[in-house]
């Protein structure tokens, strides 16, 4: 139990979030390795947590929970009337997420809401963002309407990353949900990923659905 990395990484999430002081946040460890980290991490962020799947015995990593089955997540979103939730697969690189009406949002819901906000301060590298083939179009259709070019790679976060680096550009990631946002971390990240969304809500003063208003999936 490496205790200092933990405490190390944790105050490195905290310093990169902002005060969600009001917010009713849901959480989906996938009985994982977020399982105890989240929580702390949203919680001293100010926010109302509420957390199923944290009680990993070995054996029930993923099992019926987690990104990977995120329908559980949805019903306590709305059961508890949460703000938002988010789920994290058992290693925690990867995230899905509920908004308060029950949607599902993807890879691609993600990679449109944190390109349009990085945009919007000036912080999105030559206004493009890498995805993978396996993307909605609607994805590419929603950020050329607003600027914003998508770089399209064969599936793998390992191809993401290249063209990324290769280009400098700093969001990218899979519809999965493995979303790597560079200007902060060298890897895909979950709980980074959902605090960037949590910041977007905090900033744009929005709620989750609003902040995909605009964004088309195609069939």
């Amino acid at each position: 139990d490496y205790a200092n990395g933990r405490e190390r990484y944790m105050e490195r999430l905290i310093s990169l979030g902002v005060p969600l002081d009001g917010y009713k946040i849901g959480l989906d460890c996938a009985n994982g390795s977020a399982w105890k980290m989240a929580k702390i991490v949203f919680e001293a962020l100010g926010a109302e947590v509420h957390v199923i799947h944290a009680e990993p015995n070995g054996m029930n990593i993923n099992d019926r929970c987690g990104s990977t089955h995120i329908d559980s997540l949805r019903d306590f979103v709305l059961e508890k009337k949460l703000d938002v939730g988010f789920a994290f697969d058992g290693d925690a690189d990867r995230c899905g997420c509920i908004d308060e009406k029950g949607n599902i949002l993807t890879g691609d819901h993600i990679l449109y809401i944190c390109a349009r906000y990085f945009k919007e301060y000036g912080e999105l590298p030559s206004n493009t963002i890498v995805a993978t083939v396996m993307s909605n179009f609607g994805l590419l259709r929603s950020l050329e309407k607003i600027g914003i070019t998508c770089a399209v790679t064969a599936v793998g976060d390992k191809y993401v990353y290249e063209c990324m680096a290769k280009n400098g550009y700093s969001v990218g990631g899979e519809q999965s949900g493995h979303i790597i946002l560079s200007q902060f971390a060298t890897t895909g990240d979950g709980i980074l990923t959902c605090l960037k969304l949590a910041e977007v809500m905090k900033r744009r003063k929005m709620k989750m659905s609003e902040l995909l208003s605009e964004f088309d999936e195609y069939p």
